[in-house]
């Protein structure tokens, strides 16, 4: 075995170019794979999660039509002020404000304001929380704010560390589990990753009218509040504040499902395209390795090698190749695309078996010479 060994190492070393070409060439094939097969899983369990929002809450939100047109003044505030804390009275209210993007170390981030039920209506979860995070999220402290970051922000910070956002520090709690992402109801179909973002807690207290409006946007309630949403539309009416739509948001988010699964299916149909065809690249890249590797393999055989040590040997050097490619896909994460690239491994192997045993035993030295050739 240890004969083996060597001698794999020293046929690397000969060959290392090509070995190096190959490994390239099978590393990206698992990232691919892995990127594809990941995110078509994601947008399974985000369409899953939409799917529970539907089934647990019909859900209403309010459409300001007139924002840009109403005046920053003392009276307007006021009515502004009380519109929205009718709003957050009403039992089930759900607040995603997404219209504070950032920049954190020069690099463009969403900032989400939200309330604290957000977590549970959207089964977010947290990652490395430090003990209550969620008391200390709901805390309205004028001497510490707090945030949870998304996932790719454990690369610079940790549990504890500071944040600058617009000249306020901001200590982070927590981070956001990687892949979990939100349908904003009256925007976009498509569901917005939490990975690259910040968020931060809706502190009560005093807010600017613009800010107001956004919040008031941002708002959505629970269909079986419609009573305590047309006392909203009643009042506002009678002062003239804005001109307010009130709609359901479940054709939204039916739409959004339907667009998640679309993505879904896109991308899983893309992911089994990188699989056929990487299996294919593989079974090439045998067929080309025993190939080329037959003249010195039937020279070893006329030696006296044995075939049984040739064949260990190419699945040694074939092993070394899926190790580091597979080593090298980790970048992506241990996720269901890795152990789906483990499966494409285990699959090359198999290969690698039966084509190395059949032309190394059922072929002559001299048929692999002239195949060669």
């Amino acid at each position: 075995m240890f004969k083996n060994i060597r001698f794999c190492f020293e046929h690397i070393r000969l060959n290392a170019l090509d070995f190096v070409f190959k490994t390239i060439e099978t590393t990206i094939a698992f990232l691919l794979i892995s990127g594809f097969v990941t995110t078509s899983l994601n947008y399974r369990d985000y369409g899953n999660q939409i799917k529970g929002l539907m089934k647990n809450a019909d859900l209403m939100t309010v459409n300001v039509l007139n924002s840009e047109s109403v005046q920053d003044t003392k009276k307007n505030y006021k009515n502004l002020r009380r519109i929205y804390d009718m709003l957050r009275s009403i039992p089930g209210t759900l607040i995603v404000n997404n219209e504070y993007p950032v920049t954190i170390n020069e690099t463009y981030t969403e900032r989400y304001q939200v309330t604290d039920n957000f977590f549970d209506s959207y089964g977010i979860h947290v990652t490395d929380p430090v003990n209550n995070w969620k008391e200390r999220f709901r805390s309205d402290d004028s001497g510490r704010k707090y945030l949870l970051a998304g996932n790719s922000f454990k690369k610079t910070y940790n549990t504890g560390d500071l944040i600058d956002i617009q000249g306020e520090a901001y200590q982070i709690i927590g981070f956001i589990e990687s892949g979990s992402s939100v349908a904003l109801p009256m925007q976009d179909y498509q569901s917005e990753s939490l990975d690259k973002a910040i968020i931060t807690p809706i502190y009560d207290g005093e807010i600017a009218a613009s800010d107001l409006i956004s919040y008031i946007r941002s708002i959505t309630v629970p269909s079986k509040e419609a009573e305590a949403l047309l006392d909203v539309k009643r009042y506002n009416l009678k002062n003239a504040v804005l001109e307010l739509d009130i709609l359901s948001c479940r054709d939204q988010m039916k739409k959004v499902r339907k667009a998640v699964i679309e993505k879904e299916v896109y991308y899983g149909i893309i992911a089994l395209v990188f699989i056929f065809f990487s299996v294919m690249s593989m079974l090439c890249m045998i067929l080309q390795m025993i190939t080329d590797y037959g003249r010195e393999y039937a020279i070893n055989i006329m030696c006296g090698a044995q075939k049984n040590d040739i064949t260990v040997r190419i699945i040694l050097e074939a092993s070394m190749m899926l190790s580091i490619s597979l080593g090298l896909s980790l970048i992506a994460g241990v996720n269901a695309g890795f152990a789906v690239d483990a499966l494409v491994s285990i699959l090359y192997i198999g290969m690698i078996v039966l084509i190395t045993a059949y032309k190394i035993r059922y072929y002559s030295p001299g048929e692999n010479l002239r195949s060669v050739e």
